[in-house]
């Protein structure tokens, strides 16, 4: 199913975030989004994770929150959890039953070699393997939508 944005637009008290935004997302692809600080990329990214709603306009063919994965730009990781604590606690809030979660966690973390690291905490990971850990965290449930916010940052 394709996600349609018609003229949406986004306003912050008296700050517009995106003005009059039209577009149309394939299934099956992936769209990057670029541009600017302040163009509203962010927002935009927000709008289609379900975090906010629009000012005007329509969004149609979003899957249910449930279906959708979300990785903000500061990673969305919890200092205080280990990288295990992080994914146990996501499997969590999606309801991932334990041999469903442990699967994917650990597929997940041996592609992005975060398995020498599972009991660290995550705010004793470098910039990029906590990104790496914020990005399985978005995808561990196998969302229909997949939403990352600066994965590269």
């Amino acid at each position: 199913m394709n996600i349609e944005l018609h003229h949406v637009s986004v306003n912050y008290g008296e700050v517009q975030a995106l003005a009059d935004f039209s577009a149309n997302f394939r299934a099956g692809e992936i769209t990057v989004i670029i541009g600017g600080d302040g163009a509203g990329k962010s927002t935009l990214l927000k709008l289609l994770a379900r975090g906010i709603k629009p000012s005007l306009g329509t969004i149609s063919g979003l899957p249910d929150s449930q279906n959708i994965g979300y990785q903000s730009a500061d990673s969305g990781t919890w200092a205080n959890l280990s990288v295990q604590g992080n994914m146990n606690f996501v499997g969590t809030i999606f309801k991932m039953n334990n041999n469903q979660l442990h699967e994917r966690m650990h597929s997940l973390v041996a592609q992005a070699q975060l398995d020498r690291a599972l009991h660290r905490s995550a705010r004793n990971l470098s910039g990029g393997m906590r990104q790496k850990l914020g990005c399985i965290m978005a995808s561990l449930h196998d969302p229909d939508l997949l939403v990352l916010d600066e994965p590269t940052t």
